[in-house]
């Protein structure tokens, strides 16, 4: 149990730039601030998180940046004309079942991440929920800002952008913004909630059979929506390996 009050940067592990991999932590009760995580409050520059699953319960009742496993996560992309981007800070191979409480910017898995990536990962909470005024509540991420692909200068030259998300999927019970403010902004859906200057998720899904309550329809980043019977269907997994 970590009950950090208001404190920003809470979790098991409060900042981390190094690498975090092979943990898992049973019925975790985290409470904090801005950027809190059940594992790492807030992932900057360099940061690795793979192997790594977690379940029990993430609160921050007004805070900003709340995930099931990570507060934030942020990276530095790097573009060319010749392949899609690479980042310096990347998660993979992370699963949560964590139920996450937060004020703006809200995921199952991140609250939020900017030019960092995201793969072969599962969110399956039974609630992922905010409350400020014009909060934003993801599956998998609250908020995502990224590198899209750019085309401009002479000849219109083409620079390839961050594949931020792919091979991602949510089966949550319940999505939820809401705002006793009655905030005019309130978003929900199944994989990220706000998407800014990102390319398409790839090869990403969630199960719209478990939600409890409606999502946004289609997801702002381009996540397929599923039914529990198409999604035991393996055909339905775009390049997925199941071997």
């Amino acid at each position: 149990q970590i009950n950090n009050g208001t404190t920003a940067d809470t979790g098991l592990f409060s900042v981390v730039s190094g690498t975090v991999q092979n943990v898992g932590l049973v019925e975790v009760e985290v409470t904090g601030g801005n950027d809190t995580g059940a594992l790492v409050g807030r992932v900057t520059a360099g940061g690795t998180i793979s192997k790594v699953w977690a379940s029990g319960t993430v609160t921050s009742a007004t805070g900003t940046n709340v995930g099931g496993i990570l507060g934030s996560a942020i990276g530095t992309a790097t573009l060319s004309t010749t392949a899609l981007g690479s980042s310096d800070t990347n998660i993979s191979e992370v699963y949560s079942t964590v139920r996450v409480k937060g004020g703006e910017f809200v995921g199952g898995l991140i609250g939020d991440m900017n030019d960092a990536v995201l793969t072969n990962s599962y969110a399956a909470p039974d609630s992922v929920f905010c409350g400020n005024e014009d909060c934003s509540a993801g599956g998998a991420i609250g908020n995502l800002q990224g590198s899209d692909v750019v085309t401009s200068g002479p000849g219109n030259s083409r620079t390839q952008g961050l594949q931020s998300i792919s091979n991602v999927f949510v089966a949550a019970s319940e999505i939820v913004s809401t705002s006793l403010a009655g905030g005019a902004k309130n978003i929900s859906a199944g994989l990220v909630a706000v998407v800014t200057d990102a390319m398409p998720a790839s090869n990403s899904y969630y199960n719209s059979t478990t939600l409890l309550s409606p999502v946004e329809n289609p997801d702002p980043n381009g996540a397929g929506a599923l039914t529990t019977a198409q999604m035991q269907n393996s055909a339905n997994f775009t390049s997925w390996d199941f071997s």
